[in-house]
């Protein structure tokens, strides 16, 4: 009777390590998993296991996530912050990792509003504002970051006025 709780450990750890194989996951990601077909102590014991062995943790898979976002494309730190949090990593977590990446969100918002430029083209002042201001706010930059890079970039973006003069 005693052989059961070692077998269920072992195929949790083996499906653990399966998922680790195919990429890093914060622990409560990893937790969540594993719930769907094992029980909480046999996956609490995993996880010890887990993170005694440095397989599973949330500082290095926070660090490598942002670093993923950040390759992806521009964006601020509120995107990073809403998606490490999704994935259940510990607030204190996500600030000292937004911390030691030291990322410049007025230089990353004038980017991404510089990249999302020639889709808006064709349209309005108007439309061109609040489709800009939208995308940057959803990338994740503070709205005082997504106003002025909106502003700045579309500074010389012709208004109505002058589009009928023409």
């Amino acid at each position: 009777m005693n052989e059961q709780p070692t077998k269920d450990i072992q195929k949790c750890r083996n499906t653990a390590y399966r998922l680790l194989s195919r990429r890093d996951h914060s622990e409560r990601e990893l937790e969540k998993k594993l719930g769907r077909r094992f029980e909480p102590e046999t996956i609490a014991a995993v996880l010890e296991n887990l993170r005694v062995q440095d397989l599973v943790n949330d500082r290095r898979f926070a660090k490598s996530f942002a670093r993923q976002l950040l390759a992806k494309g521009p964006c601020g730190e509120g995107l990073i912050r809403r998606k490490l949090a999704g994935r259940g990593v510990a607030p204190a977590i996500i600030d000292q990792t937004l911390d030691e990446l030291n990322i410049n969100e007025e230089e990353l918002g004038r980017l991404a509003a510089q990249l999302k430029l020639p889709s808006l083209i064709g349209l309005d002042r108007e439309t061109a504002v609040r489709r800009l201001l939208s995308h940057l706010e959803r990338r994740g930059f503070p709205r005082w970051i997504a106003r002025s890079s909106t502003l700045r970039t579309l500074e010389d973006w012709p208004s109505e006025r002058e589009e009928k003069n023409q």
